[in-house]
């Protein structure tokens, strides 16, 4: 009489599958959770420079009304504004009617926010 042996457990070539399916799989969630990330961190950093262009705007109005020194006005908005973007240049133009702030900085990519308002 001979006695059939039952197979138990995995083989070697089970294990190293799942193995690689599961590092396949691990690899793509740390992926997608990079660039959510990185996704996030520029929606921050545009929210930040909306903030700020809205900010010189409100002092524009403000120097039009009290007659405070733009020189004054734009070097305290920019050292903060570099405190808070990497790498920012700006450009502002006002005339009697409107002013005009493009916010530009560096975060992977260029980017930029433009900005108009009645004063």
């Amino acid at each position: 009489m001979q006695f059939i042996k039952k197979q138990t457990g995995f083989t070697f070539i089970e294990v190293l599958l799942s193995l690689f399916l599961l590092n396949v799989f691990l690899c793509g969630l740390i992926r997608t959770e990079l660039f959510s990330i990185q996704t996030s961190s520029e929606s921050y950093l545009k929210t930040i420079a909306i903030i700020q262009a809205k900010n010189l705007l409100a002092l524009l109005k403000l120097q039009k009304n009290t007659g405070v020194s733009i020189s004054t006005i734009l070097s305290q908005w920019q050292q903060e504004t570099k405190n808070v973007l990497p790498m920012p240049k700006s450009h502002y133009s006002c005339n009697q009617i409107q002013c005009q702030v493009i916010l530009e900085w560096q975060f992977k990519r260029k980017q930029r926010v433009y900005l108009n308002e009645k004063i």
